[in-house]
């Protein structure tokens, strides 16, 4: 409880937080962990309160910190079965990236975020529950506002998310069901398919939504819809789309 930490990462690479010291072994040969050779795990409970931390990435050009971190973690692995819920709170959180001169590239904020995680089934057959939400953001980018006063203004969530999935632990594979994304009161459903892998993500989603336009373009950034400035919108948008690809 009540734990505060720095972390600090100067331009070669350097931290203080590495307590591994570099290895001089050049095998390269494939790791063959896997879950099943772990022993009978009982968590009873691990729980992580009001934590408060910094860290400063010269190298990376980065600055995040994060205020009143919560985590509380039950669960169990018992000979191929797995039953776990992770509950994550955190009053702040905020992050700036800046290029090689300086300049920010990136200046975001949330505020009250809280993130779900419950999974029981065997090993290849997970069935669980991702929920997320948060109350308030900020975000820049150069010098464009992402979330606009209207979004901030908002008496709704500025995000949700209610993601049914079930995983095969084992080969890394997600299946989502009907899972649904909102921004302030504004949803977005998509399914499918995802894969984990070491070196890349294979994504196959479909994803749909409808909204009225009037209010939509009140929360898009005011750059991207002067154009409607003098307009009286009365229309309908109806989405549907399929990604199919990878993350490298």
């Amino acid at each position: 409880d009540d734990v505060q930490a720095e972390l600090y990462m100067d331009k070669e690479g350097r931290s203080n937080f590495d307590i591994f010291p570099k290895s001089d072994d050049d095998d390269t040969t494939k790791s063959t962990f896997s879950l099943d050779s772990l022993p009978n795990i009982d968590l009873k409970k691990i729980k992580i309160s009001n934590l408060d931390a910094h860290l400063l990435n010269v190298q990376g050009g980065m600055d995040a910190t994060v205020d009143d971190f919560g985590l509380k973690v039950v669960g169990t692995l018992q000979t191929g079965m797995v039953d776990a819920n992770i509950d994550i709170e955190s009053g702040g959180i905020a992050l700036a990236m800046v290029d090689s001169t300086g300049a920010t590239t990136l200046a975001a904020t949330l505020r009250d975020l809280g993130v779900e995680l419950k999974g029981s089934g065997n090993l290849d057959a997970v069935d669980g529950k991702l929920k997320l939400k948060v109350k308030h953001a900020t975000a820049k980018v150069g010098e464009t506002d992402m979330v606009n006063t209207a979004l901030q203004e908002s008496k709704h969530e500025l995000l949700t998310l209610s993601a049914p999935f079930k995983a095969d632990l084992r080969q890394m594979k997600i299946q989502l069901g009907e899972s649904k994304l909102k921004l302030d009161n504004y949803a977005l459903g998509f399914k499918g398919d995802v894969r984990l892998d070491p070196m890349a993500v294979d994504v196959a989603l479909a994803t749909d939504g409808a909204w009225q336009v009037e209010p939509l373009l009140k929360i898009v950034p005011e750059q991207f819809v002067s154009f409607a400035k003098d307009m009286d919108v009365d229309a309908k948008v109806e989405l549907q789309a399929t990604a199919v690809g990878t993350l490298t």
